[in-house]
């Protein structure tokens, strides 16, 4: 589990992506209208460590205000 924290700068919402190991292509995980949230997803392979890229934009009236964040990059424990 990893608890992701964003600032939402005034906008109603912000629009979470992420990456996972080799993956090129960006995955909407959620729109949330908090600052914080709690990615529960397993690891690709069980028990190993794993690079996880995630970025936000945010988001009026559903739909995305602005560029993307930039790209934060942790490294997941089993």
């Amino acid at each position: 589990m990893l608890q992701l924290m964003v600032s939402k700068a005034g906008h109603g919402a912000v629009i979470l992506e992420s990456q996972r190991a080799d993956e090129t292509a960006w995955l909407e995980l959620k729109t949330i209208t908090g600052t914080k949230y709690t990615d529960k997803r397993a690891p690709l392979v069980a028990g190993k460590p794993e690079e996880r890229r995630y970025r936000a934009t945010y988001c009026d009236n559903d739909e995305a205000v602005g560029e993307h964040s930039d790209v934060v990059t942790v490294v997941t424990q089993p």
